[in-house]
C-alpha cells in the first residue's frame, strides 16, 4: 500500500492576510517612529521659542516704563519663523485709589505683559510667557499719560453677562487695547487720553452685538449726524488723562421671527375691554371699546370683535347682518391673544346675554353666560334670521331658557356647556338646525327640546340630569336625526319623539339609568321612522316604548337590558311596526310586550332572561332566547349605569376578540351587514367586539359601537386666511443708531424681505427689540395691513425666542376660485388652478372646500386652468375688476 500526499499551497486569502499583518507591524513601527520625530520636533522649536519669549521679555525690562508698549514683530531661527506677539495693558490698582481718586492722577500704576511666540508647519505650536513690570518712581509712572475706560456689559434684564467679548479700538490708528476683568461683565481699559478717541463694540457668541457710533459714520445707507446715546447704541468715546470713563453697554441672546404673510379674512377688527371707552374707534387693543353692544352697534358683514377678559352686565343686542362668506363673529378673547386680556370672558345680569332678531350670519364663540333675567340667555328669533352659530360657550343659572331659537333656520349650536336653566335648548320652528356635541345637564325642564322643526340633527351630545325629558322631539317635528347622544339621569324619559312626527332616525344613542323610558315614540309618530342601534338600559320604565297609534316604524339592532318594567313594549293601536336583529335581556317586565297594536313583527331577536321573554306576540323567525354574553355590562367598578356609566361595556364576547367564547348573537341576524343603513354609515362602519374589528357578513344582533370619532371642538373664527406668497415687507425695529443731517431716526435694524412661495420667512439673529411691518405688496401691487398676530405694531419680539408673526393682508383686488364636481356640485379638493395672462402665472391648490385665493390681483382678463385626478382639465377666462371676484 502505497499513501500520497499533495503539497499544500498558499491561498490568496493566505497571502493578503499575511501582507495586512506586516503592514499593521510596519506601520506601528512608523506610526512611533513618526512620533519621536514630532516630539523632538516640538521640543526643540518650544525650547527656541521660549527662549525667544525670554529675550523679548529682558528688552522690555530694560526700557524706560512708558517705552513699555504692545507690538509684534517676528524672526527666524534654525529655518522656522517665530510670530511674536507682545500684549501689555496698563492696570489702574485700587492700592493708591482708582481713577479719578488716585492720589497722583497717574493710573497706569503696573504694566501686566503677556508674550506669545507661535510657529506653523507640521510641528506647529505657541508658548506663553506672562510677567508685570511696575515703574521704577512715581516719576516714571506719571510718564505715561492714560485714562480710565469701564465697560459693565449686562442683559435685556439687568444682569451681568458673563464673559461677553469686548473689542477697543483707536479710531485712528486701529490699535487695540485689552481689557482686565473686575468683576461679573465688567472690564477696566487703561487708555492714552486726549488725541485719540475710541469706538467699543461687545458681543457674545450666540448673543446680539452693542457698540459705539461717530459722526459722519455710514450705517445701513444713511450717514449718521447725531449718534443715539443708549446702552445698544452709543458715541464714540473721549479719553481724559487720569480720569474714568464708564459706559454700558446692553447685549442678549439673539431671537428667531417665523413669519407668514397671510389673507386678511376679516374687513374690520373690533376690540372690547374693561379698561375701553365707547367713544374710542374700537379698531386696536389700545382704543377699545366699553362696551360689546357699542362693537354690535357697530360691526358690518366681515367683521370680528374680539372681547377680553371682564364681567359685562349688559344685553348685547344684534343690529347687523353678516353674509355669505363674511359673517360678523363676536369671540371671547379668554387667553389674550388679541386683547392682552386672559381671562373668562362674561355677560350676566340682564334681560338676555345675546338676542338677535331677523339678523343673519353671526357667529358668537366663547362667551360665558349667566344670571340673565328674561325668556332666554342667548335669544334668536324671526323669520329672515339664521345661518348662525353658536360655539364654546358656557350658559348656566339663567332664569330662561339657556338657548332659545324661535322661527329661524340654519343654525348650528355645538361645543356647549348648557346647566342649570328652565330648559337647556328649545327650538320652535328652527328648521335646518344642528345641535352638535354639547354638554346640556341639571336644567329644571328638558335638557333639548324640538317643537315643529324640520331638518334637525341632534348628535354627539351628552345630556343628563335634567328635571325633564332628556332630548324632546315633537308637535310635527319631522325629518329629524338623533344619533350618537348619551342620554342619562333625566327625571323622564331619555328621549321622547311626540305627537305627529315622521322620517325621525334615532340612531346609535345610549340611553339609561332615566326615571322614565329610553327611548319613547307616542302619539302618531308613523312613517318612516328608525329607531336602530341604541342601547338602552337601567332605565326606570320601559327600555323602548311605542304608544298610542306609532305606526309603520323599524326597530331594528337595539340592546334593551335590565330595564324596570318591559324590554321593548308597542302599546295603543301602534300598528305595522317591524322588530328585528335586537337583545333584549334581563329586563324586570316582558322582554317584548304587544298590547292593542296588530301587525307587529319580531324576528332575529335575542330575547332571553325577561319575564317573561313574550307578551302579546311570539318569538318570529331567527330568534333565540340565550344569554348574549355581553363582555362586562356593569364595568370595572360594577355599577351598572348612573354616573359611572360610561365604562360599561356591552360588547359581545368573541374567541377572536379574545374573550372565551361565542355570543350567540354574533352572525345572526336577519341580513348582510352592508345592507343595513343608519344615517352615513352601515353596520360594516360599526362593532361589537371590544378590538373594534367592524361587523361583516351576517350583521349581529343588538347594538354595535360606533368607530367614528365625535366631532372636535372648532377653533375660534380666524382672522387670517390663505397665504400669500411671495410678499414683499419693510421692517424695522424702534431701536436707534442716531438721527440723520434732517433730524431723522436711523434704526439699528431697519430691512425689506420676501417671503417665499408658501409666504413664509425666517429671520434669525434677531435682537430684542419692537418692531414694525409696513409697506406690503405683491406681483406688483399693494396690500394693506388689517391685523397682525400676535399683537397690532408693534410686535415685541424677546430675547432667546422663537415668534410666530400672522401678518393679515387684504388687497384692492383679489380673485376666489372655487373648483366643483359638474355632475354632483360637490367641492373638489386639493385641485390645481392655474391663473395667468401675460406677465402673470400662478399655481395654487384648492382647499377641502374646493377654494383658493389669488391675491394681489392687478385689474384685467385672466385665463383660469383647473385640473384633478380623474377630472379633465376645465378652462375658462375671467375679468378681474376692483373688489372681490369669484369665479
Amino acid at each position: 500500500m502505497f499513501l500520497s500526499f499533495k503539497k499544500k499551497g498558499f491561498t490568496l486569502i493566505d497571502a493578503l492576510v499575511g501582507i495586512f499583518l506586516i503592514l499593521i507591524v510596519f506601520l506601528g513601527i512608523f506610526g512611533a517612529y513618526q512620533l519621536g520625530i514630532k516630539v523632538v520636533g516640538l521640543s526643540k522649536n518650544r525650547i527656541s521659542a521660549l527662549a525667544l519669549a525670554n529675550q523679548e521679555m529682558e528688552k522690555l525690562k530694560n526700557l524706560d516704563y512708558p517705552e513699555v508698549v504692545s507690538y509684534s514683530t517676528s524672526t527666524e531661527l534654525n529655518k522656522v519663523k517665530y510670530e511674536i506677539n507682545v500684549i501689555v495693558q496698563c492696570i489702574d490698582d485700587k492700592a493708591d485709589g482708582k481713577a479719578p481718586n488716585d492720589e497722583n492722577n497717574c493710573v497706569c500704576d503696573y504694566k501686566k505683559v503677556k508674550i506669545k511666540v507661535s510657529w506653523p508647519g507640521l510641528f506647529s505650536g505657541k508658548v506663553e510667557l506672562l510677567n508685570i513690570i511696575s515703574p521704577r518712581n512715581k516719576t516714571e509712572e506719571c510718564q505715561v499719560p492714560a485714562g480710565v475706560l469701564a465697560i459693565s456689559v449686562f442683559d435685556a434684564k439687568g444682569a451681568a453677562v458673563d464673559s461677553p467679548s469686548i473689542e477697543v479700538r483707536d479710531i485712528n490708528t486701529g490699535q487695540q487695547y485689552f481689557g482686565n476683568l473686575v468683576g461679573p461683565g465688567q472690564y477696566e481699559f487703561v487708555l492714552p487720553p486726549a488725541t485719540s478717541t475710541y469706538m467699543a463694540t461687545t458681543t457674545k457668541l450666540g448673543y446680539t452685538l452693542s457698540k459705539t457710533f461717530r459722526s459722519g459714520e455710514v450705517y445701513n445707507g444713511q450717514t449718521i449726524a447725531n449718534p443715539e446715546n443708549a446702552c445698544y447704541a452709543q458715541p464714540i468715546i473721549t479719553i481724559l488723562n487720569a480720569q474714568r470713563e464708564e459706559r454700558s453697554f446692553c447685549i442678549d441672546k439673539v431671537s428667531k421671527f417665523l413669519i407668514q404673510t397671510l389673507q386678511a379674512k376679516a374687513k374690520h377688527i373690533y376690540y372690547v375691554r374693561k379698561v375701553g371707552s365707547d367713544d374710542n374707534d374700537g379698531l386696536s387693543p389700545d382704543t377699545a371699546f366699553l362696551t360689546i353692544q357699542k362693537a354690535a352697534s357697530t360691526t358690518q358683514a366681515g367683521d370680528i370683535v374680539f372681547v377680553g377678559a371682564g364681567d359685562y352686565e349688559e344685553k348685547v343686542i344684534i343690529y347687523n347682518s353678516g353674509a355669505v362668506k363674511e359673517p360678523i363673529a363676536f369671540v371671547a378673547d379668554t387667553e389674550g391673544i388679541y386683547t392682552g386680556d386672559s381671562g373668562e370672558v362674561k355677560i350676566s345680569r340682564k334681560e338676555f346675554g345675546f338676542y338677535i332678531n331677523n339678523e343673519k350670519y353671526i357667529k358668537i364663540y366663547g362667551f360665558k353666560i349667566s344670571n340673565t333675567t328674561g325668556t332666554a340667555a342667548i335669544y334668536i328669533t324671526g323669520s329672515v334670521a339664521g345661518n348662525i352659530e353658536l360655539i364654546n360657550n358656557a350658559i348656566s343659572n339663567n332664569t330662561g331658557d339657556g338657548v332659545r331659537v324661535e322661527s329661524v333656520s340654519d343654525i348650528t349650536i355645538s361645543h356647549n356647556f348648557i346647566s342649570s336653566n328652565a330648559q337647556g335648548i328649545y327650538l320652535n320652528k328652527a328648521n335646518s338646525t344642528e345641535i352638535i356635541k354639547n354638554k346640556i345637564f341639571q336644567n329644571s325642564s328638558q335638557g333639548i327640546s324640538n317643537q315643529s322643526s324640520n331638518q334637525v340633527k341632534i348628535k354627539w351630545n351628552e345630556v343628563f340630569s335634567n328635571g325633564g325629558i332628556g332630548i324632546l322631539v315633537f308637535d310635527n317635528a319631522n325629518n329629524n336625526e338623533i344619533s350618537n347622544n348619551i342620554v342619562y339621569l333625566n327625571s323622564d324619559d331619555g328621549i321622547q319623539i311626540f305627537d305627529h312626527a315622521s322620517s325621525i332616525k334615532v340612531i346609535e344613542n345610549k340611553s339609561y339609568s332615566n326615571s322614565g323610558s329610553g327611548i319613547v315614540f307616542k302619539k302618531n309618530v308613523t312613517n318612516g321612522n328608525l329607531i336602530t342601534s341604541n342601547l338602552v338600559y337601567s332605565n326606570e320604565k320601559s327600555g323602548i316604548l311605542l304608544s298610542d297609534k306609532c305606526v309603520n316604524n323599524t326597530l331594528n339592532n337595539n340592546t334593551s337590558y335590565f330595564n324596570q318594567v318591559s324590554g321593548i313594549s308597542i302599546e295603543l293601536g301602534s300598528t305595522n311596526n317591524e322588530l328585528k336583529d335586537n337583545i333584549v335581556a334581563k329586563n324586570a317586565g316582558a322582554g317584548i310586550k304587544v298590547s292593542g297594536s296588530p301587525n307587529v313583527k319580531s324576528s332575529y331577536s335575542d330575547v332571553w332572561g325577561n319575564s317573561p321573554d313574550y307578551e302579546g306576540i311570539k318569538a318570529g323567525e331567527g330568534s333565540i332566547s340565550l344569554d348574549p354574553l355581553f363582555v362586562d355590562p356593569d364595568g370595572p367598578d360594577n355599577i351598572l349605569g348612573g354616573n359611572n356609566g360610561k365604562d360599561d361595556s356591552f360588547h359581545l364576547s368573541q374567541i377572536a376578540a379574545g374573550q372565551a367564547e361565542n355570543s350567540p348573537c354574533v352572525d345572526a341576524g336577519s341580513d348582510d351587514a352592508e345592507e343595513i343603513e343608519l344615517d352615513d354609515q352601515t353596520m360594516e362602519d360599526l362593532t361589537t367586539r371590544t378590538d373594534n374589528v367592524t361587523d361583516s357578513e351576517i350583521v349581529d344582533m343588538g347594538f354595535h359601537y360606533s368607530l367614528e370619532s365625535p366631532p372636535s371642538l372648532p377653533p375660534p373664527p380666524d382672522p387670517f386666511g390663505l397665504a400669500i406668497p411671495n410678499t414683499t415687507f419693510h421692517l424695522r425695529g424702534e431701536k436707534m443708531v442716531g438721527r440723520d443731517a434732517a433730524n431723522e431716526p436711523i434704526y439699528k435694524y431697519s430691512a425689506t424681505s420676501t417671503t417665499d412661495d408658501e409666504g413664509k420667512l425666517t429671520l434669525t439673529d434677531m435682537e430684542w427689540d419692537d418692531y414694525y411691518f409696513s409697506d406690503f405688496s405683491a406681483a406688483g401691487e399693494d396690500l394693506e395691513l388689517i391685523i397682525s398676530y400676535p399683537s397690532l405694531m408693534p410686535i415685541y419680539l424677546a430675547p432667546d425666542s422663537t415668534t410666530t408673526v400672522k401678518l393679515g393682508l387684504k388687497g384692492e383686488n383679489f380673485l376666489l376660485v372655487r373648483v366643483i364636481d359638474a355632475a354632483s356640485s360637490e367641492p373638489i379638493a386639493f385641485a390645481t388652478v392655474r391663473l395667468y395672462k401675460t406677465g402673470y402665472d400662478e399655481t395654487k391648490i384648492t382647499d377641502e372646500n374646493g377654494e383658493t385665493y389669488f391675491i394681489p390681483l392687478a385689474i384685467g382678463s385672466y385665463n383660469i386652468e383647473a385640473w384633478a385626478p380623474n377630472y379633465a382639465t376645465s378652462t375658462v377666462s375671467v375679468n378681474i375688476q376692483k373688489g372681490e371676484n369669484e369665479k
